[in-house]
């Protein structure tokens, strides 16, 4: 009962909430020794380029917002060719909801429950989770399993994202975050609108079912690329040789 104005204006009064919390940390003064010209704007992309975990970690972010999360921004069409839920219908709300109330479960997950959980080991199996509900999701043909399947697809997704945020985060000093956060958005957020155009069309002409089963095949195949401890002792074998 609410309209899109008053939904905009309680969404950025939300955001008082982080004011309050920024004004209220002591943050650091953290300063990087600038570079000239052109090399200004790449100094992200040679500071992750020195680090194989962190051009893994981008790498897969990117990735997997391309290939796998495309059904984010298309979901109104994902819930209508594959439920039969109308965009503008209360059915269709609730399962949106659902699966934000799952991203959010998700995403404290792990600084609560999986807080013990070395970050590295924790990717692997929730980029297997996400594909596995992935596929289910779109093997769904009614709106009724949908919704605890949402949910827990919700959860695996944010659990993902915020494991591979904190880890990335992590491996730089303060003074890199500038450059290398900047790449971190644009790969995660940024990504997203452009797998939206690629993968639109084609869930138009074959349906949701290829689509989110393509994206389930893709992060499946990251569980296992971008698993941290089997990269780091790869990389630590010829120093172990040599010594």
């Amino acid at each position: 009962h609410l309209t899109v104005a008053q939904m905009l204006i309680g969404n950025g009064l939300t955001f008082l909430f982080v004011v309050a919390a920024v004004l209220v940390v002591d943050i650091p003064s953290a300063r990087h020794r600038g570079e000239e010209g052109w090399r200004q704007l790449t100094i992200g992309l040679r500071l992750a380029k020195a680090r194989p975990p962190l051009r893994r970690l981008l790498l897969t972010m990117f990735l997997f917002s391309f290939l796998a999360l495309p059904f984010v921004g298309l979901f109104p069409t994902v819930a209508e060719m594959g439920f039969g839920l109308h965009p503008r219908s209360a059915s269709y709300s609730w399962l949106l909801a659902t699966f934000g109330a799952g991203a959010l479960v998700g995403s404290l997950s792990v600084g609560s429950v999986f807080a013990h959980i070395d970050r590295r080991r924790l990717i692997p199996p929730a980029f297997v989770g996400f594909a596995a509900m992935l596929f289910t999701f779109g093997m769904l043909r009614s709106p009724v399993p949908a919704y605890p399947v949402g949910f827990v697809l919700g959860a695996f997704y944010f659990c993902v994202t915020t494991a591979i945020s904190t880890e990335f985060q992590t491996r730089m000093e303060h003074s890199e975050r500038v450059f290398l956060m900047a790449l971190w958005f644009m790969a995660f957020g940024g990504t997203v609108p452009l797998g939206n155009l690629v993968f639109g069309p084609l869930l138009d002409h074959v349906g949701p079912r290829w689509v989110l089963g393509i994206g389930a095949v893709v992060a499946l195949s990251l569980a296992r690329w971008c698993n941290l401890v089997r990269l780091e002792q790869r990389a630590a074998t010829p120093l172990r040789s040599t010594t």
